[in-house]
């Protein structure tokens, strides 16, 4: 049997490990607003990931090379799937959408 130290060693090693490799985010957003606003929002935001790559968190692609992007069973709601190693770049996403739609972002663990 372990120890409550012991035990509270190792999770903290594990969660420093964690904090120094890439995490996995399920960004979901609600539109409160237009949604071609919100289209021509995304549309700038791939441009300016294009030329400030460390601006906003990374998006994995599917196998067939599209987004990670899903709707939730509405028209209003949808995920997307980021990827980072700075959470501080998933404000300025959010920040973007301001007035368009309301966005939350829930940290993915692989288990």
């Amino acid at each position: 049997m372990y120890s409550r130290s012991e035990v509270g060693s190792a999770t903290s090693i594990e969660m420093e490990r964690r904090m120094n490799q890439r995490m996995m985010y399920m960004g979901i957003i609600e539109l409160t607003g237009d949604p071609g606003k919100a289209n021509e929002i995304s549309e700038l935001i791939d441009k300016e990931r294009e030329q400030f790559p460390d601006r906003y968190p990374k998006q994995p692609r599917l196998q067939d090379g599209s987004i990670a992007q899903f709707m939730l069973g509405s028209n209003n709601k949808a995920f997307s799937l980021y990827e980072t190693d700075n959470p501080d770049q998933l404000l300025p996403l959010a920040q973007r959408y301001r007035g368009v739609a309301t966005m939350k972002f829930v940290p993915l663990f692989q288990i």
